[in-house]
């Protein structure tokens, strides 16, 4: 596969920054609910220790051991069932605020964001496999940089 984005990227430092905004935030969130989940599940375990289930009241048809989620969060991370999904990065250092539209298409034209439409909230991004392994620094370990009939 002939990586020519390799090039593109080389050549657009606001999309480098772009996506190294996006992989800090994805990595920001997957570590955040991890810590969500660990706690929950500590909170559950302690919970499950201290009641009786013979000795719970149970007239009044409430599950009091799987109270219901909150779904009120100020986080710009959109709560999907993957933990991927963001918010648009809506402001960059080092990007103008006029280019990161721009930056946006083109990253999304070239494979490295991927969107997708959630109702009447409008969008949420992230990255895909190429973009990770951009923001990684990655991208030049997919493929040889020789083209096929000069590597044989």
């Amino acid at each position: 596969m002939d990586l020519t984005e390799t090039g593109i990227l080389e050549d657009n430092p606001a999309l480098q920054l772009v996506l190294a905004e996006y992989r800090a935030r994805e990595v920001a969130v997957a570590k955040e609910r991890a810590e969500e989940r660990r706690q929950a599940q500590r909170a559950a375990k302690l919970d499950a220790e201290a009641h009786n289930p013979e000795s719970e009241d149970t007239s009044t048809g409430r599950d009091d051991q799987h109270p219901p989620a909150d779904d009120s969060s100020n986080s710009p991370f959109e709560k999907t069932s993957d933990d991927r999904w963001l918010q648009r990065v809506s402001d960059v250092e080092g990007v103008p605020d006029e280019e990161l539209s721009s930056a946006h298409g083109l990253l999304i034209a070239w494979g490295f964001i991927k969107f997708k439409l959630i109702g009447r909230e409008g969008m949420v991004y992230q990255l895909s496999t190429l973009g990770i392994q951009a923001a990684e620094g990655r991208l030049g370990t997919l493929a040889s940089d020789a083209p096929l009939d000069e590597a044989a």
